[in-house]
């Protein structure tokens, strides 16, 4: 069933409330998967450092004897053999780096799963950050989750102040988005705020800049 809230006539331009001053329970599971972070990025650095100075060692090693042979193959040999090396150690930090961001993923998912599990007022929270990132019409949309309906009627007057100048807001259950998300659609477009989306494109973001 949808819920329509209204606003009051008398304040066109309400202002933004934020949830500054509460306190924000990390838990322990976020600290372990930083740590196993941390000790991912390690390993890898140290097992890459070891084969580079391997094929260092190596490098020198054919380049002497070459020299002493008076063998061009055996420099070439030599300097194709330490570009392999970089090039595994480059794999080997990317790989890394690739399984850290999933890690970040996999910490945002449970800092969000900790607020969800505070109370009823954290979806509102996240539904306001969703409706005031964007500019929207007077008419608008939030589908979220069945489960979170209730927290989000708890939540009016953070909806109505994040969503600014319309007149109202209709929530509406919808079975296919999960717990802490929400799709906005308004007259000007559609905000895709579902917890899937977001943290797919944190994923990517985090991908992009280990690649650079």
């Amino acid at each position: 069933m949808s819920k329509v809230i209204k606003g009051d006539p008398a304040d066109s331009t309400p202002t933004p409330t934020s949830p500054r001053g509460r306190a924000v329970i990390i838990p322990s599971a976020v600290y372990d998967a930083e740590a196993r972070a941390e000790q991912i990025l390690a390993a890898a650095r140290r097992h890459a450092d070891e084969i580079v100075a391997q094929a260092r060692a190596e490098w020198t090693r054919i380049r002497e004897e070459a020299a002493e042979q008076g063998r061009s193959e055996g420099q070439e040999e030599a300097v194709g053999l330490l570009a392999r090396a970089q090039g595994v150690r480059a794999r080997l930090l990317a790989d890394a780096e690739e399984d850290i961001a999933r890690l970040a993923v996999q910490i945002a998912r449970k800092i969000l799963g900790a607020e969800l599990a505070l109370g009823p007022d954290a979806i509102g929270r996240i539904v306001s950050s969703a409706l005031g990132s964007a500019r929207l019409g007077r008419s608008i949309v939030v589908r979220a989750h069945p489960d979170d309906l209730h927290g989000l009627e708890a939540s009016r007057p953070t909806l109505l102040a994040a969503a600014g100048r319309s007149e109202g807001l209709v929530l509406r259950a919808d079975p296919s988005i999960g717990r802490g998300g929400c799709i906005v659609e308004s007259e000007l477009g559609t905000i895709d705020a579902r917890l899937d989306t977001q943290l797919d494109a944190i994923e990517r973001a985090l991908s992009g800049s280990t690649e650079r």
